[in-house]
């Protein structure tokens, strides 16, 4: 009763997102509902993981935790309302517009998530699902923002991952092909969105989902001209025993400051 309903806003993996106003203070929200009856015992793990997460992170670049709370088997989790939309929905205008990011503009927006996923890492959380339709711009600050940890997961000092997740194109291969894997799967996502920025497509594709897996586990993709930055992509789309640290992930001209040029259409 304390949240007014405006519009549906996305569908996610287990639900859908609403635009809500919070009726206390007028303010706007991301809502995701959950129909927790209909779930699997993995899927409620993943929603039990996110909240536990949400509730952990609290960072310039990372959506905001709202509240959580459970209504006639509809699980509520109510997050900060990114306006703009995701980082997806700018590049596709982008390229709509035939108006490609320049140098400034991608600085900016690789800065702010690689801060965000700094962040994460030093709280031994990795994400796993790190893309551009999971980084949010919020008007307000103008500030790029990682979300949705469904599939998240806090590490122990020791502990690695052990499950398959996250989308193909932007994982990294031992996330199919070995039994562990560390924060580097972050590392080797935050390049292939670098990449897609840079060039405006994929580093690595398929007909079919094999075709595709083969180019990631093979690392087989279109080098860029850029030699600065396929230099640091020479470091990163390599197995996780080789490739570099978030902290080595060196972004030319870092600028955690958002272009005030930056064009969201």
């Amino acid at each position: 009763e304390n949240y007014q309903i405006m519009e549906e806003i996305g569908r996610g993996a287990f639900g859908i997102v609403r635009l809500v106003q919070y009726t206390p203070t007028k303010e706007l929200f991301a809502m995701k509902c959950l129909a927790t009856n209909k779930m699997s015992k993995q899927q409620l793990q993943y929603i039990n993981s996110e909240v536990t997460i949400l509730t952990k992170l609290k960072h310039d670049n990372i959506i905001t935790f709202h509240e959580t709370f459970e209504e006639n088997k509809i699980f509520y989790i109510v997050m900060e309302y990114a306006d703009i939309g995701s980082l997806q929905d700018l590049i596709v205008k982008r390229q709509q517009a035939n108006k490609p990011f320049w140098t400034g503009e991608i600085n900016t927006i690789m800065s702010q998530i690689k801060s965000g996923l700094q962040y994460m890492h030093e709280l031994k959380i990795i994400h796993r699902d790190l893309k551009p339709e999971n980084i949010f711009i919020c008007s307000q600050g103008n500030r790029f923002k990682i979300g949705d940890f469904g599939v998240s997961k806090i590490l122990s000092t020791l502990s690695q991952a052990k499950t398959t997740v996250g989308t193909f194109a932007f994982s990294a291969p031992e996330c199919f092909i070995e039994p562990n894997y560390s924060y580097k799967c972050d590392v080797w996502s935050l390049g292939v969105i670098y990449y897609y920025l840079v060039s405006g497509e994929y580093p690595f594709v398929g007909f079919d989902v094999m075709e595709l897996l083969k180019s990631v586990i093979n690392s087989n993709y279109k080098r860029l001209e850029q030699s600065s930055i396929q230099k640091l992509l020479d470091q990163v789309f390599v197995e996780q025993k080789r490739r570099i640290n978030l902290s080595e992930f060196n972004i030319e001209g870092d600028c955690i400051e958002v272009d005030t040029t930056l064009k969201y259409c």
